[in-house]
């Protein structure tokens, strides 16, 4: 049954925009299917995905809006393990406090799956299992100028615990949990109403060095799909500039990230390009491509991805 959501959501969206009427408040539902293949020097050795995130949202009130998302990834096959099924679901609420301030918050969980890996060891299998739950909250600061320059200011917090029972190196199995807090601050400049220059920096601490702890890979960090990128090691930090540009119904965009691992053991670098374009008042589709590679002294991962989505505003 979840190999057909990503078509099920399409026209499910497409039929609301044709056949409801339009509320005083908005509202619209979105729907993004992702494919690629995830490339490991490791275990997993080399795995194609489908990742498909289906998401809707409404304004409850002029200065209220809730909205949620699931997203579903599939690993296929690959050597040395037997694919994995993975679904994040998150919900969140935004709050616009006059002409220059919002205020949000998200909560966001992803209930157990499991891996069966090949031990060549034993000549058998493994069983292993991650999740995770967490939250945070966000403060956007514009200055609602009007002129050839806009700035928008915003900073998140947020607390994540992950759960896996993968072993660690030199242990017979994970520590009961991991937290990991992120923290971030992103500056926006608005050029001439058509023209976004961002520039965003996000530092990340645990409770404990997670280094060889067997809190890695994709099953892990990476679980709410690969669109945004799914890091193989915890991150330290990351740095994140990127360009948006309108030409009247036509929206591109490029970013970049680089982030560097716990304990400087390695990089990870993405980088993606989007286009957008408005087909109507209430339908918008986007196409996005982009490539991920992380790299130090041990394993090393490379993710090639392409999404298409689709927005109807209700």
């Amino acid at each position: 049954m979840r190999s057909r959501a990503p078509c099920l959501g399409f026209v499910f969206a497409l039929l609301l925009a044709v056949e409801l009427p339009r509320p005083a408040l908005a509202s619209d539902v979105s729907d993004e299917l992702s494919a690629g293949s995830l490339a490991s020097s490791g275990v997993r050795g080399v795995s194609p995905f489908v990742s498909d995130r289906l998401g809707a949202a409404v304004d409850a009130s002029d200065a209220m809006s809730f909205s949620a998302d699931a997203t579903f990834t599939r690993y296929f096959r690959s050597k040395g393990a037997l694919g994995e099924n993975i679904l994040q679901l998150a919900a969140a609420a935004d709050y616009t406090a006059g002409e220059h301030w919002s205020f949000g918050a998200d909560v966001r969980g992803s209930p157990p799956s499991t891996v069966k890996v090949d031990e060549p060891a034993t000549n058998g299998t493994e069983k292993y299992h991650s999740s995770l739950v967490g939250g945070g909250a966000s403060v956007e600061y514009d200055t609602a100028s009007e002129g050839a320059l806009e700035t928008i200011a915003d900073s998140y917090l947020g607390l994540t615990a992950f759960r896996t029972t993968q072993p660690g190196k030199g242990m017979h199995g994970s520590p009961s949990s991991l937290l990991q807090w992120r923290g971030s601050i992103g500056l926006t400049e608005v050029l001439w109403q058509d023209t976004e220059a961002e520039l965003t920096g996000t530092y990340y601490g645990y409770s404990e060095d997670p280094v060889d702890t067997g809190y890695t890979g994709p099953s892990v960090f990476g679980r709410g799909g690969v669109s945004e990128g799914a890091p193989l090691e915890p991150l330290r930090w990351a740095i994140r500039p990127g360009v948006k540009r309108r030409f009247g119904v036509l929206r591109f965009g490029a970013y970049v990230q680089y982030g560097r691992f716990v304990d400087d053991v390695g990089f990870s670098l993405l980088t993606a390009v989007k286009a957008q374009v408005k087909v109507s008042g209430a339908v918008r589709l986007w196409a996005q491509v982009g490539y991920q590679r992380d790299g130090g002294a041990g394993e090393s991962l490379s993710i090639p991805w392409g999404s298409f989505g689709v927005r109807v505003v209700l």
